[in-house]
């Protein structure tokens, strides 16, 4: 689905330019164009729990909560993608240099792992942001032009956070492309049954519906 480079600024992970820790986002294969979550429930009070039970056509609210401390209802992030870190296995010049011209560089200057260069991103923050592997054993052909055309494991691997592939590569940083803006598409309440989710008519945890304004996923 796509990749970037990535270092540290204080303790806030930032795009790193032309040089950084490859993190990798891998989607699934359903081409679907919208996602489907929960509403946190960070300054969430009473007066919101009213407006969202009237927005979703009832006359107020009689109670609300946390899953946390209410395990009859059940939450999904409606998740389908992945954004984590490339392991070293089986990497090597060429495929480094495929990265970077993936990445929209002229080629590779130098590569590495995080367990003997930490100055993009440390382990620490790695297992902090919950930053795991998701790109294992890439192997590119030797008339590969594209990461594409390379050989991978996807969300399979073996690797520990010191494996994480960094990359410095040739030429300026590619201009990054505007984010989508989210748009509210709509809002239900949602309990299981039977390990089902399924509609909780008027009591349940709130899914908030979102699509992003020009159709594309992003996590």
């Amino acid at each position: 689905m796509g990749a970037g480079l990535y270092r540290t600024e204080g303790e806030e992970i930032i795009p790193g330019g032309n040089a950084g820790v490859l993190l990798a986002v891998v989607g699934m294969t359903d081409d679907s164009q919208d996602s489907m979550g929960t509403l946190c429930d960070d300054h969430f009070n009473n007066h919101s729990a009213g407006i969202a039970c009237r927005s979703l056509g009832f006359d107020g609210v009689i109670q609300w909560g946390n899953v946390g401390n209410n395990e009859h209802v059940a939450m999904s992030d409606g998740s389908n993608e992945a954004f984590g870190t490339l392991c070293d296995d089986y990497f090597n010049d060429h495929s480094a240099g495929i990265a970077c011209r993936s990445l929209g560089f002229d080629g590779v200057i130098q590569w590495g792992n995080v367990g003997n260069n930490e100055q993009y991103i440390s382990t620490n923050l790695l297992r902090e942001y919950n930053l795991d592997t998701v790109v294992d054993q890439m192997s590119c052909p030797a008339d590969a032009r594209n990461v594409t055309d390379c050989e991978a494991d996807l969300m399979d691997h073996d690797c520990s956070h010191y494996e994480s592939v960094w990359l410095e590569c040739e030429g300026s940083s590619p201009e990054p492309e505007p984010e989508p803006e989210w748009q509210f598409m709509g809002a239900g309440l949602y309990r299981t049954d039977d390990g089902e989710i399924v509609e909780g008519r008027n009591a349940g945890v709130v899914l908030v519906h979102l699509a992003t304004s020009d159709g594309t996923q992003v996590v």
